[in-house]
């Protein structure tokens, strides 16, 4: 993995703790990683150290955040168009799965600040992040889905996918769920790591659940375990399978830049630990307003309907903090 040393600020609490950490991208052995969706996409590294944060209304207040010129949103209509395009490409077999995702434009809300402690309180099992970075901008967000996670000789990934809809989950949940646990699995195996398949669990994540398989594996170094995180990224929960049939779709469908959502983030220490997370449940923050950004995965027995939706619930995790009272 290259990483592309930036300029900027990182704050984040991982999921299920109290602690909120900084770390200022002026130099250290410490590290946090941004990567983008696309696969050979830069990956951009603040180098620092990390410090704990008693203050983080004052930094986020400190920051100096862009005003967005594009304030559109994907249409209903538009999105039902991209779903069922992408279920065409099922039927004839040149496509399994497909995520496809929209844009909304929000504006209105609380600051910067204050959204960032919203979310820290409503989101306590997710990794809750704000970063500023020069040239590329600001973003927020409390994401459910760990990529995968390092502590010595320890590694836990997992695969997070098939949402419960209408208070169930139904075959198509289920299907597709299959398809992201194997394709995590196939690759644990392929890269010669001993691991663990835990049995099937669900996770909460805000207004909406998914269902949830983890692995855990011994760490090969931190070099190889890198370079399973690149072999992870992007995965079927975020992406599709084949996932290079459905990167193209992607990039040919969806009428917008994905930029740094669906892509993954974390801290790394020195010494080679790092808790790496798929960046969901996000927003691009703008001194005018938020680009929010939500996907649903698609197999051949979507209905277009629901895929809407399924985005709508998981863009709640951000406009609840957003939005004011």
């Amino acid at each position: 993995m290259k990483l592309n040393q930036v300029k900027g600020t990182a704050i984040w609490r991982l999921p299920g703790g109290n602690q909120i950490f900084t770390l200022d991208g002026t130099g250290g052995q410490d590290s946090f990683i941004i990567a983008p969706f696309e696969r050979n996409g830069k990956v951009l590294c603040l180098k620092g150290t990390v410090t704990e944060l008693t203050d983080a209304d004052a930094l986020l207040s400190s920051w100096r955040i862009s005003v967005q010129g594009d304030t559109s949103s994907t249409s209903r209509e538009t999105y039902i168009r991209w779903v069922n395009l992408a279920t065409s490409e099922m039927a004839a077999g040149v496509l399994q799965k497909a995520v496809i995702a929209r844009r909304l434009w929000a504006q209105g809300g609380v600051s910067p600040a204050e959204m960032f402690s919203r979310l820290l309180g409503q989101h306590t099992n997710a990794f809750v992040y704000a970063f500023m970075l020069d040239d590329y901008g600001a973003m927020m967000g409390a994401s459910p889905e760990t990529l995968l996670r390092k502590k010595g000789s320890d590694l836990y990934t997992e695969a997070l996918g098939g949402t419960r809809t209408k208070g169930r989950y139904t075959e198509k949940e289920m299907h597709e769920h299959g398809h992201i646990a194997d394709y995590v699995q196939d690759i644990l195996s392929v890269s010669g790591y001993n691991y663990q398949r835990k049995e099937k669990d669900v996770r909460q994540a805000g207004d909406v659940q998914h269902l949830l398989t983890g692995f855990t594996a011994g760490s090969k170094g931190t070099d190889k375990d890198l370079a399973l995180v690149s072999a992870l990224h992007p995965t079927p929960a975020v992406c599709g399978l084949p996932v290079d049939a459905a990167g193209h779709f992607i990039s040919g469908t969806e009428n917008f830049d994905r930029g740094f959502y669906t892509g993954f983030l974390g801290p790394m220490t020195a010494r080679g630990d790092f808790d790496f997370f798929v960046n969901l449940r996000c927003a691009e923050v703008y001194s005018n307003g938020l680009a929010v950004y939500a996907g649903a995965g698609l197999n051949s027995m979507s209905d277009p309907q629901d895929e809407w939706d399924e985005t709508s619930h998981k863009m709640r995790t951000i406009l609840g903090a957003y939005r004011a009272d």
